[in-house]
Order: structure tokens, then C-alpha cells, then sequence
């Protein structure tokens, strides 16, 4: 669970090509362990980074759009 951020989903998906993604418009991230200090770093330099389409867009409230 995020437990900061208005701008972050998490969600288990089968068949990731690692145990943690982390992916943010484009650009995605690999790794073993929630642990790993990329991740934080990953969080805070995309959460809404240069790359986002949608500055300001939140995804607090989110549904599965597959639904």
C-alpha cells in the first residue's frame, strides 16, 4: 500500500517481468525488493515528473479501467 502521494497506484500483476515495477509514463523501473533505495528515489524524481501528460492529476479514487 502507498502510504504517500496523491499521484501513486499500486496494484499486483501477474507476469511482470520482476517482482517490483515501478512505472511512470514511459519510464519503468525493475527491482527485487521494495527495500531498494531506487524506488524511493524513482518516487520522488517521477511522481510528477517532466514526462507526465497530465500535471496535477491524481490517482487517489482510481478504479481498474478493464472494468
Amino acid at each position: 500500500m502507498a502510504t504517500t502521494g496523491d499521484h501513486i497506484l499500486i496494484s499486483e500483476y501477474d507476469g511482470l517481468p520482476a517482482p517490483i515495477v515501478a512505472s511512470a509514463w514511459g519510464k519503468q523501473l525493475l527491482l527485487q525488493s521494495v527495500n531498494d533505495p531506487e524506488l524511493q528515489q524513482f518516487v520522488e524524481f517521477y511522481q510528477s515528473g517532466p514526462q507526465t501528460p497530465e500535471a496535477g492529476v491524481t490517482c487517489r479514487d482510481s478504479t481498474d479501467a478493464t472494468t
